[in-house]
């Protein structure tokens, strides 16, 4: 997602020998599809799609005998693919932590680190032994979930902390492939959130785009007041990582500063 348009990832990966590398955009406010980008030969069959400030990084299986990254700008300017692998990374065994992908060759052990920055592999990280199928990083800690199972007996997820130590770990259903997170505040009544207020990218690093006019406030979980600006690109560099509150006439829609 990027404000008002949503980025698909085609791959056509289940057909074999037809293999597609193509990302469309959706207009969702017109619910119309069109400008397509082809990533070209080694950027066929995207596993992943995550977005980091204006490009989108994609982790392809390209015909499932090799595995690639791409990076691509958002208005279509520009489109690079780093071939990472001589074997698939699987079934979604990648994920976006801090401003490095992580992944998972298919059958192995060994979490990888490629560092999206200069588009380089930076190696094999420290704590990891296990054969993973799915992995996310939560937002708030950083820490990294992933998930193990035989796709027919049991599913555990285990928690890491930034340094790749073990916090803890728990059952889940059998084959758990997707890790998301619920990350509004419990403290604020849902309904006051604002469906007609659209803030981007979330979470963010440095600015907060609002779609909306008017002056703005910035509050933590308290209500304090600790940004107020009249512009629709609000600077939240100075804000510690956590959850925050952006306050347009009255409405209010929470936004996760790391």
């Amino acid at each position: 997602m990027d404000g008002t348009s949503a980025y698909i990832a085609v791959n056509n990966g289940y057909e074999w020998g037809n293999e597609k590398g193509i990302i469309g955009k959706l207009d969702l406010n017109a619910l119309t599809y069109g400008n397509e980008i082809d990533l070209g030969p080694d950027g066929k069959n995207p596993d992943n799609l995550v977005k980091v400030g204006s490009f989108l990084y994609l982790v392809n299986n390209k015909d499932w005998s090799g595995a690639s990254i791409s990076k691509v700008a958002l208005d279509g300017s520009s489109n690079s693919t780093v071939n990472i692998a001589t074997a698939s990374t699987g079934c979604g065994t990648s994920a976006l932590r801090d401003d490095k992908l992580v992944y998972q060759i298919s059958m192995e052990t060994t979490l990888n680190e490629f560092d999206i920055n200069v588009m380089n592999n930076v190696g094999p990280v420290s704590g990891h032994s296990l054969n993973y199928y799915e992995l996310a990083q939560e937002p708030i800690s950083g820490n990294l979930y992933a998930s193990e199972t035989d796709f027919f007996s049991f599913g555990k997820v285990h928690v890491f902390d930034a340094s790749n130590n073990e916090l803890s770990n728990f059952n889940a259903g059998i084959s758990p492939g997707t890790i998301v997170f619920d990350v509004r505040s419990t403290s604020v009544n849902l309904n006051e959130l604002a469906s007609n207020i659209t803030v981007y990218p979330n979470p963010t690093t440095d600015f907060l785009n609002v779609n909306s006019k008017g002056m703005k406030q910035v509050l933590d979980l308290n209500g304090k007041v600790l940004i107020s600006s009249d512009l629709n690109n609000i600077d939240v560099s100075s804000l510690n990582s956590g959850i925050y509150f952006l306050e347009v006439e009255g409405k209010k829609v929470s936004f996760v500063k790391r």
